[in-house]
């Protein structure tokens, strides 16, 4: 079992002392169980990596620090447009660093062994006192990076149609996690059971991004993603750089469901699956299959990237 740690913050209007950081008692293993015991509000996941030898190291690192701080202020105002001017002024990019960094500190000792956690921080504002709370929770060890996934589901079946576009795909919000239940159910439609559900556009057309993942297609050795109207993750802006180092060509464009059979591979990037190669997709309500091999674009891909990741 994971071991757990949760900690707490709150940020009160100018001229009124804000509160203190603080571990807290913390039972609830799932960081997606932890984000739905607080109210709606903006999140986001980082891996952090502890190794061995911190002396060489300068000690633990949270992944792209700068990205989840600037995704989590993005969020938070276009997720809480009330919130006062003052107020947000206390919610600044060095009380997020900060929050992080204290975090960190916290961190157990790794003595002979590289470990991998998993931190999430979710911002919201409480506007009975008011105030913005910040909750961090944080696993490990965090993260066993799954490089296959067998089956991956496609609902173009636009009455169970709830993907992010219409209140705002580049926010990163932790109601998604209940906004998304009704597509949870298409897993269960595929045998084996689907690892994840991608999502089209509101027409059924256009691959987007997953529940919880980015997804690239590779056609004749170009990489294709959806430019927009996706969660902008931090596997999938580090995907897009390995590509550029690689020299790897990209297109920033969704690629047409009705174009599946032209697909080479397909792969998935998220926090837990840096690169995740697909190998069988299946079209919801059509049931139309394809099965897809490992290629050499994602082997690459996931090659140069776990260099930097471990």
């Amino acid at each position: 079992m994971p071991e757990v740690a949760a900690f707490e913050q709150d940020l009160q209007e100018e001229g009124i002392k804000s509160g203190e950081f603080h571990k807290v008692p913390c039972d609830i293993a799932s960081p997606a169980a932890f984000l739905k015991s607080f109210p709606p509000g903006a999140y986001t996941c980082a891996r952090v990596q502890k190794k061995r030898h911190n002396h060489n190291t300068g000690g633990p690192k949270a992944l792209m620090l700068d990205f989840h701080c600037d995704r989590l202020l993005t969020s938070f105002s276009h997720m809480f447009p009330v919130v006062s001017d003052t107020l947000k002024r206390q919610l600044r990019k060095k009380i997020l660093v900060s929050f992080f960094g204290q975090i960190l500190k916290t961190l157990p000792s790794s003595e002979g062994e590289d470990v991998t956690f998993f931190l999430t921080v979710l911002v919201y504002f409480y506007p009975e006192e008011p105030k913005i709370a910040l909750r961090g929770h944080i696993m490990w060890p965090g993260i066993k990076d799954s490089l296959l996934v067998p089956v991956v589901a496609i609902t173009t079946d636009i009455s169970k149609d709830c993907n992010r576009i219409q209140s705002g795909a580049f926010a990163k919000s932790s109601a998604w996690i209940n906004d998304r239940v009704p597509l949870e159910s298409v897993k269960a439609l595929t045998t084996p059971q689907s690892s994840e559900v991608l999502m089209t556009d509101p027409f059924g057309q256009f691959l987007l991004e997953g529940l919880i993942t980015n997804v690239f297609v590779v056609v004749n050795g170009v990489v294709f993603t959806a430019p927009d109207d996706v969660l902008p993750g931090h596997m999938r802006h580090l995907v897009l750089q390995a590509c550029e180092d690689l020299k790897i060509p990209v297109t920033l464009k969704a690629q047409s469901v009705d174009d599946m059979d032209t697909w080479d591979e397909v792969f998935l990037t998220s926090t837990t699956k840096p690169v995740c190669e697909v190998q069988k997709i299946v079209v919801f309500p059509s049931e139309k299959a394809k099965l897809l091999h490992t290629g050499d674009v994602g082997l690459r891909i996931q090659e140069h990237l776990l260099e930097y990741l471990l």
